[in-house]
């Protein structure tokens, strides 16, 4: 499948402090001289950061009782204290934890108060430097060329495509702009994302036969993906056709009715390569015939992990199972 991998987010990584405290800022420019006495000295007051709590917990390294710890687990196993054990929280929802953050989220806008000015002055800096304006290079599938472009205020880039009209296909890298038709969107990540506070696309790429397009979304900053495919043509979403919690990538098979994905094991280990099968559509007023999603190979081995990629004709899979611990 040709592909960019596309990591649409917002520009968001600005430092938290930048917009803090413009209101204080603003008041203390307009009232009296008392008020200008108070801010100062509640700016005066140091910024005291926040000190985890300790709770006392073993934490097991090496074989345990009924876990899978892979070959080679140490044994007899080795127990460590870890006071700061609490601050797991894989399912991002522990109150104290996140009462935690905010109080760290809190230091940190105290540390940067009285920088707004300076810190937007540089935030404007870098965003002069960066090139708003953009297309990319086209490649060409089929009988369409496929590029995106970035446009200025708009966060996300704008996936497209072109027709060939005219003009030798084989071997031909580039044409004029009067041997193509005219743009085609195939993705606006920006519609797609909304108002969301992240927002990522990866592993796009175009059917066969040049109808659909299939992407998987992470809107949590996990890396846990939802597959989803759209018409091209119409920019309807097939709701019956997503694909939740995979991960790696997603690839086309021949018949333009297949797709190749792959999920992770509770350890994040990428261990199965599964097949779905696109949902038939459906006459008008009736409901399209389910998806179908089979298992083709799954590694058991912990200490093992699979990746997988298509043949250029799209008549093979390639599936590998590695190691970054054994050789």
């Amino acid at each position: 499948m040709e592909r960019f991998s596309l990591r649409g987010r917002a520009p968001s990584g600005r430092a938290r402090w930048i917009a803090l405290g413009v209101k204080a800022i603003t008041a203390a420019a307009v009232v009296g001289a008392a008020a200008v006495a108070a801010a100062s000295a509640v700016a005066a007051k140091p910024c005291v950061p926040p000190v985890a709590k300790q709770i006392p917990h073993n934490v097991t390294f090496g074989v345990v009782a009924g876990e899978d710890r892979g070959e080679g687990a140490m044994d007899p196993p080795i127990v460590q204290n870890d006071d700061y054990y609490w601050l797991r929280d894989d399912a991002r929802n522990a109150t104290d934890v996140i009462a935690h953050l905010n109080a760290e989220n809190a230091y940190a806008n105290c540390s940067g108060a009285g920088e707004e000015t300076l810190a937007r002055t540089v935030f404007q800096e870098l965003v002069s430097r960066d090139q708003q304006v953009d297309v990319s290079p086209a490649f060409r599938s089929g009988k369409f060329v496929y590029y995106y472009r970035r446009m200025e205020g708009v966060p996300y880039r704008l996936y497209a495509r072109r027709r060939i009209l005219s003009g030798d296909l084989d071997g031909k890298m580039a044409w004029k702009d009067e041997e193509l038709g005219s743009e085609e969107v195939v993705l606006n990540v920006s519609a797609l994302a909304g108002d969301a506070a992240y927002f990522s696309v990866d592993f796009w790429g175009a059917s066969p036969d040049h109808t659909l397009v299939a992407y998987a979304v992470d809107s949590t900053g996990g890396e846990v993906y939802e597959g989803r495919v759209r018409d091209i043509k119409t920019g309807v979403e097939r709701s019956e056709d997503v694909m939740s919690n995979i991960v790696g990538n997603l690839e086309w098979g021949l018949d333009s009715q297949t797709l190749f994905y792959s999920t992770v094991d509770s350890a994040w280990r990428t261990n199965t390569v599964w097949r779905r099968t696109l949902s038939a559509r459906a006459e008008p007023g009736t409901s399209p015939a389910p998806a179908v999603d089979e298992l083709l190979l799954a590694e058991d081995d912990p200490e093992y992990g699979l990746s997988f990629s298509v043949s250029q004709s799209r008549r093979y899979l390639h599936v590998r199972s590695s190691s970054s611990d054994t050789s």
